[in-house]
């Protein structure tokens, strides 16, 4: 199989969970309103997510997971020995 037919297949795969699965994500599962990003002037202090920008919980997501495959890839070697880790 050509690699460029794979590559423009992974691009789309994202793009449709980026703009379609991120969706389901925020409505169904983390219960983040459609527009999590704009504050407004009704939003309550119970509600910490109204005035988060979505920018600052990408990073947060990205920081959550390279923590969490450097401390397993460590648990991994030390277990295993670091040859099949």
């Amino acid at each position: 199989m050509n690699s460029l037919t794979l590559l423009i297949s992974a691009a789309v795969a994202f793009f449709f969970g980026y703009r379609f699965y991120s969706k389901v994500l925020a409505g169904g599962v983390f219960r983040i309103p459609v527009k999590y990003s704009i504050a407004t002037a009704e939003a309550s202090a119970a509600d910490s997510l109204s005035g988060t920008h979505r920018h600052w919980l990408t990073g947060q997501h990205f920081g959550l997971v390279a923590t969490t495959l450097s401390v397993s890839g460590a648990a991994m070697s030390v277990f295993w020995g670091w040859v099949p880790a």
